[in-house]
């Protein structure tokens, strides 16, 4: 069965002993017990119920052990990766469609913030290991490819220049390595970046999605039943309906930047009390280690996507 958001896939780990809760955490370093770089085997997920001086929870290592990403995918929690991986590639051969809610409707759209207001952060962000200042280091960006107008969802860390501007380091390749190539030619880039989603999404942002493909026709594919979107507040970009954060902006070159982008934000929706996801260890822990080994698994059985885009067939 697909979970209907975030909030269902957390309370179907903690029935299943792989999560566990805290009660609060003081100001917004997180102690060693929540974000360190323990093997997947040893730390279940946390969720850390109030940040002293921030909105909303904490929620961190969610898809930190092969029975929780066995668990987002509906799948016999003993399976091995490369089976996991085999049943996900099987699961693409009937297209679902994603549905459409209206923003009225839809639980992102709860909390609207705009220009000044919309301050990353007021979120419990968290300080990578080994590196200065904060980050999101699980946001999934949504963009549009300027040639086939498919949307793509990738991986990305970003770290906090200042309260509405983020430096892009993408992770695991994706689609907004393609889609930035646009920026040279002076067209601008619209991103949405989500936190704390539906739990195959950032299976899908990691798996190497064919460029004509819609990221969101995947993600129902491997949800088996429609993924909800709606509109973009600020931008004309579809989001998930039930995502917990939506940080609307759009991405600049930017030269001082290791990746030479960065994303202005100058809207931010999200629901109430809304539940902020980071990797437990950041990119050097456990969690991004096996969120790296699905996206090799995939690419080693389809390594053009030619197989997807074959049995997908179409977009939204």
């Amino acid at each position: 069965m697909p979970f209907d958001d975030f909030r269902s896939f957390l309370r179907a780990l903690a029935a299943e002993g792989e999560l566990v809760e805290a009660a609060a955490l003081p100001g917004h370093e997180p102690p060693a017990d929540v974000n360190h770089a323990a093997t997947a085997t040893e730390a279940p997920a946390t969720l850390v119920a109030t940040v002293e001086g921030r909105i909303g929870r904490l929620a961190v290592g969610v898809h930190g052990s092969l029975p929780r990403l066995a668990l987002a995918l509906g799948l016999p929690r003993s399976l091995e990766l490369d089976d996991l991986v085999a049943s996900a590639l099987g699961r693409l051969g009937e297209a679902v469609q994603a549905d459409y809610v209206a923003p009225s409707a839809a639980a992102c759209k709860q909390v609207v913030l705009r220009g000044a207001a919309a301050d990353v952060t007021r979120f419990p962000l968290l300080q990578p290991p080994g590196q200065p200042g904060l980050a999101l280091d699980k946001a999934l960006l949504v963009t549009r490819d300027p040639a086939t107008g498919a949307v793509g969802i990738s991986l990305a860390e970003l770290r906090v220049i200042a309260p509405r501007q983020l430096a892009v380091r993408p992770r695991l390749g994706g689609a907004l390595e393609r889609h930035v190539a646009a920026l040279a030619a002076g067209v601008p880039l619209e991103v949405a970046a989500i936190v704390g989603n539906d739990p195959v999404l950032p299976l899908v942002a990691a798996s190497n999605v064919p460029p004509a493909d819609d990221a969101y026709l995947y993600a129902s594919a491997l949800r088996g039943s429609p993924l909800l979107i709606t509109d973009c507040e600020s931008t004309e970009l579809e989001i998930p309906a039930r995502t917990e954060i939506v940080l609307e902006g759009l991405a600049e070159v930017d030269s001082r930047q290791s990746d030479g982008v960065s994303l202005a934000i100058h809207t931010i929706t999200h629901r109430r009390d809304p539940v902020y996801e980071a990797l437990r260890g950041g990119w050097a822990g456990d969690e991004a280690r096996l969120l790296e080994q699905w996206a090799a698994a995939i690419r080693t059985r389809d390594p053009d996507g030619a197989a997807r885009a074959a049995v997908l067939g179409g977009s939204l």
